[in-house]
């Protein structure tokens, strides 16, 4: 499944479908790492966040960030009560169910193609601002020569 989404081999030159494909990855690491400890889930909720930021937004996504940040995230402090966490969190592995359903999501986006990128494309170079310009295209002085000291002493 993972692999899967690079059958659709002409849209990687769209770099909204490489970031999410990479979120999916990431979310992929931790969700099928048997070994994965809590701190790991860094790792899960930077693409669960990378996902958020390529995906136009929507209230489902945002109930599905919040959702992600308080089963995962919170759900091992001391927010919640030791009992819960010791009963209910561990031993069901709470923290991976939203990551394994937003992972899920994502793969079925990047094989469907819906809805991955911006809804309004980026602006053009010359569309924008000149604080945006790269330093090449940037008004400058011819620069002054340097001179090391060792050229300056004859």
């Amino acid at each position: 499944m993972l692999l899967a989404p690079l059958v659709r081999g002409k849209r990687w030159g769209d770099f909204d479908w490489r970031l999410a494909y990479l979120s999916s990855v990431l979310m992929w690491v931790v969700v099928f790492n048997h070994k994965t400890e809590s701190p790991t889930f860094v790792i899960a909720m930077f693409g669960v966040a990378l996902s958020t930021v390529v995906e136009p937004p929507s209230p489902a996504q945002s109930i599905a960030l919040a959702l992600a940040f308080v089963l995962t995230s919170l759900s091992s402090t001391d927010l919640v009560p030791r009992y819960l966490r010791r009963e209910i969190v561990r031993p069901l592995a709470i923290k991976a169910v939203p990551i394994f359903v937003l992972w899920g999501l994502s793969v079925w986006r990047l094989l469907a193609g819906s809805r991955i990128g911006r809804t309004e494309p980026l602006p053009r170079q010359s569309e924008q601002s000149p604080s945006c310009q790269t330093p090449a295209a940037w008004p400058h002085e011819p620069a002054s020569p340097v001179q090391s000291p060792a050229a300056t002493s004859d």
